[in-house]
């Protein structure tokens, strides 16, 4: 009786990252510079020349979470990736000994064991 395998490399999907910070609390965050001269400035600049000089600078000091964001959800692709291929890998070893009885349970016990030391 054989173990059907998982497609684990079904779980090598491309990354679609959460967004860090939801726009609703983004917005209600927001509401203060409503009542900021500099805020409204900053929109006048950004209508006339197309770039808000805040927003460049803080790209700057603040870093890429978009990008943090999606290397997060790459790392969870990975991680069931290697679980499904661990599956794989236990289901297909324990089919292999499964006809040895008791000499199959220590021989795949002592591989484990000389696998783990060696390693």
């Amino acid at each position: 009786m054989s173990v059907e395998p998982v497609f684990a490399a079904a779980m090598l999907s491309n990354p679609e990252p959460k967004e860090p910070i939801p726009k609703l609390a983004d917005e209600i965050m927001s509401i203060p510079d409503y009542a900021s001269p500099s805020h409204w400035l900053l929109i006048v600049i950004n209508e006339i020349f197309g770039f808000n000089p805040a927003e460049e600078a803080a790209k700057w000091f603040a870093g890429d979470w978009n990008g943090m964001a999606k290397a997060e959800a790459a790392f969870n692709n990975l991680v069931e990736f290697e679980h499904a291929l661990a599956k794989n890998i236990d289901d297909a070893t324990a089919e292999m000994f499964r006809g040895l009885g008791r000499r199959g349970r220590r021989c795949s016990t002592g591989l484990l064991r000389a696998a783990v030391e060696g390693a």
